[in-house]
């Protein structure tokens, strides 16, 4: 596998079981990464069935694990292993979709399926070329368990890591129309793409985005590496319309200046996602809501992921998460080393 290529697709099938355990393609995910340019970005899609069921708040906990525990996978590979020629990657990316039907319209340099997913291949293939794509495109056959691994199997974050399953009584039901969410968004990481990952798979017609202003970060660590707001709503709204139900779906992404944004004013909004971290300014929102006579929202929480696996409890104090402040500040220190 000596070609490196900058626009890498995996395309993954899950069962019932890799659904719920999906550790079988961990070595699928090593190989393509492996595959994939140290400054290059690799797109990984997954398709079960459940992934179409109009009862999205009821998967909403299992998806969120499943996708949590495939980027924690993504982020150990990429932290501990020579990538390239060069040493380790440092700009490296990867994003996760549960809707493969727009990948045949984009470019890429290469596409790859786990072993005996040949026919699978050749599906994405035809389509590929009904629309376009071109004819030479290579083709990776990438080994999945049961191949040899040169990672040992104790530095794996435990699939088992994260929330125990929501019983049947307390499960969430429905669909949702407009789902909104919030957050700073910078310099956008694998927790960012969980939380608006998961915002996408509920909204059916509508995602709201409000993205944190500037005026409200000035206590930020290492402020001055941080983002400006146009960059943050940009890369946003791009993530989200590539994660999005489909180009049906709106999305609207908007600077916010207080805590609130859109959730207070605007009465079309049904749910609310938002990262454990944050549970309290959801409730601050509905308490805002009930003032104002507006129907709550529905709250919809997304566990902290650390690099060892889903902090799903406030106990654990969330130690070592994947954070914007630890990005700005590495970007300190090579800057102090440069």
């Amino acid at each position: 596998m000596a070609s490196l290529y900058i626009s890498n697709l995996l395309l993954i099938r899950l069962t019932d079981a890799t659904f719920r355990d999906p550790t079988a393609f961990y070595p699928t995910i090593d190989a393509a990464l492996r595959a994939t340019n140290g400054s290059g970005h690799l797109t990984i899609v997954l398709s079960h069935p459940s992934f179409t069921s109009s009862n999205r708040a009821a998967l909403f906990v299992p998806v969120q694990r499943l996708i949590s525990l495939i980027y924690i996978e993504c982020v150990r590979i990429s932290d501990s292993r020579e990538l390239t020629s060069a040493g380790r990657t440092e700009n490296q990316d990867f994003t996760i979709l549960l809707d493969g039907e727009r990948v045949v319209e984009e470019e890429w340099e290469c596409v790859c399926v786990p072993q005996g997913e040949e026919e699978l291949l050749e599906e994405f293939l035809r389509k590929y070329r009904e629309k376009g794509g071109s004819a030479a495109l290579p083709t990776l056959i990438l080994p999945r368990e049961g191949s040899p691994d040169p990672t040992p199997e104790s530095t794996r974050p435990s699939s088992a890591a994260g929330p125990e399953p929501v019983p049947e009584e307390e499960e969430k039901k429905g669909n949702f129309g407009s789902v909104a969410v919030g957050g700073t968004f910078d310099h956008l990481h694998p927790g960012h793409k969980i939380l608006l990952t998961l915002t996408a798979f509920l909204a059916s017609t509508k995602i709201i985005c409000g993205v944190t202003a500037p005026s409200l970060l000035t206590k930020k660590a290492y402020a001055e590496f941080m983002e400006s707001v146009d960059v943050r709503i940009a890369g946003v709204k791009s993530f989200l319309e590539k994660v999005r139900r489909g180009k049906e779906v709106e999305v609207e992404v908007v600077e916010i200046q207080d805590p609130f944004g859109p959730t207070i004013t605007d009465a079309g909004i049904e749910a609310l996602v938002v990262s454990r971290e944050t549970i309290s300014g959801g409730k601050s929102v509905n308490e805002e809501r009930r003032k104002r006579n507006m129907k709550e929202l529905e709250i919809f929480v997304i566990d902290v992921v650390t690099p060892k696996g889903i902090a799903s409890g406030e106990e654990s104090g969330w130690e070592g998460k994947m954070s914007s402040t630890e990005i700005r500040r590495t970007l300190l220190e090579r800057e102090n080393l440069s």
